[in-house]
């Protein structure tokens, strides 16, 4: 008996405190990008997300800048998909970026996306 508890409770603490960390692709793109930089992406940019294991990648595209571009989508705090945004991800740094619309701030809407503008991933992903 003691022991089931124990195994009980660990599938439970393993369970429920695993980080998910999966991701979908929903075309084939991902195909084109080098498996360590898509990785690091995956891995960046689904840490940003409200829901991580709930992501959806498409439209993947390395921009003339050797940045990595592309849309995610992933559920809001009320469990529905929020409709696909664009991203990028700097493999030099690691940092990565996803697009929002600030609707009461078109100053920082427009400073987010010079960043866009500057790696090319505006041309790249044809925003």
């Amino acid at each position: 008996m003691k022991t089931l508890t124990v195994v009980a409770t660990f599938a439970i603490v393993v369970c429920c405190t695993a980080p998910a960390t999966s991701a979908e692709f929903l075309d084939g793109t991902k195909d084109a990008i080098p498996p360590e930089i898509l990785d690091a992406a995956v891995s960046t940019i689904i840490h940003k997300l409200r829901d991580p294991g709930s992501a959806q990648f498409q439209g993947l595209v390395m921009a003339r800048s050797k940045v990595l571009c592309g849309f995610v989508n992933a559920k809001n705090g009320f469990g529905g998909y929020v409709g696909f945004t664009p991203f990028l991800y700097n493999p030099a740094d690691r940092s990565a970026s996803i697009l929002k619309n600030h609707e009461d701030n078109e100053a920082w809407n427009e400073l987010e996306m010079m960043v866009f503008k500057f790696t090319g991933c505006d041309t790249a992903l044809g925003l």
